[in-house]
């Protein structure tokens, strides 16, 4: 084949390989407990032509935004647009904004027939390059069939003779495995943002001895930071008339510093690997967290630490 197609196809299986690596959640009636799903119209650009326009999150990875889906599956865009399978699109707006009613208590997602038909046609094309079919898209986890106790989709059926293999030569690039680092095996990279980031409780600059030593003293000395600062801001709220503007100005800096305090003491309470960390359905890892604002507690324990301690400074 020309140059250009077997660009495409060399992207589509680096992507393919790192998506591969996930663990998929498993397709039942608990993938949503707590009661009837919440539908929202389907703002994922390449699904809002494919016969369905509501959706709800989490999806069939387990994603719960879907800002996070749209990234997930614009990673497949190369292998789409290579054109193995018609239906690709389709079956994989179905995994990653799979249909919602409010009549049907889980999210309706392809039949066994269209992953098999899609399997059929696009894992030829991986097995040539030598890439498996991904694990995370085993068609016998789908419904067999669209039926009362089983809902799923069939999908628009094929439109086109299959693709032949490519024939070519040369062999894809490695997809990109954070070789950059010194201890590589202890980062996992992520597809969406083209960025490495450590696995969770790697030891990669600091042993564990040393990561529970500052974690005992940080706890020390934000309780007594906290208690402290709250005594004076405390003093301050019972008798502001005793305090001049001299005075007035160190009671700011103990409440910004009080605060400072309680970033870490909610990073006590809530435990260290549930701020810095968070688990990646497709990766099957917990990796930190390099996305603050996609996650609420790294974002709040972040804002109080950074803008109280910047406006402590400014006092």
């Amino acid at each position: 084949m020309a140059g250009p197609t077997n660009a495409l196809v060399w992207a589509a299986v680096g992507v393919w390989v790192v998506c591969s690596a996930s663990a998929w959640a498993d397709y039942s009636s608990d993938t949503h407990p707590g009661g009837p799903r919440r539908c929202e119209a389907i703002r994922i650009t390449s699904c809002l032509d494919v016969g369905y326009n509501l959706t709800s999150m989490p999806n069939l990875v387990g994603l719960e935004l879907q800002n996070d889906a749209e990234y997930r599956l614009n990673s497949f865009k190369p292998l789409i647009q290579y054109g193995c399978s018609s239906q690709l699109q389709f079956f994989l707006c179905s995994i990653y904004a799979p249909m919602c009613t409010p009549q049907v208590p889980t999210p309706i997602g392809p039949c066994r027939d269209l992953c098999e038909a899609v399997r059929n046609r696009c894992a030829p094309v991986l097995a040539e390059l030598g890439y498996p079919w991904p694990p995370f898209l085993n068609c016998s986890r789908f419904p067999a069939e669209n039926n009362e106790e089983h809902m799923c989709m069939e999908g628009p059926g094929e439109k086109m003779p299959p693709h032949s293999p490519p024939t070519t030569s040369p062999r894809p690039q490695t997809p990109p495995r954070c070789s950059q680092y010194a201890q590589a095996h202890k980062y996992r990279y992520i597809n969406a943002t083209g960025t490495c980031t450590p696995l969770c409780q790697a030891n990669i600059s600091f042993n564990s001895s040393d990561k529970s030593f500052a974690g005992v003293w940080m706890a020390i000395w934000a309780v007594v930071c906290f208690a402290v600062t709250m005594f004076t801001v405390v003093s301050f709220v019972l008798d502001a008339a005793a305090f001049r503007y001299p005075e007035r100005a160190a009671v700011h800096l103990a409440l910004c510093y009080n605060l400072v305090a309680v970033g870490y003491l909610v990073r006590l309470v809530a435990g260290a690997a549930r701020v810095t960390c968070h688990a990646d359905p497709e990766l099957g890892a917990r990796v930190a967290v390099t996305e603050g604002t996609l996650h609420t507690t790294c974002a709040l324990v972040f804002l109080l630490l950074y803008y109280f301690s910047t406006a402590a400074s400014v006092w």
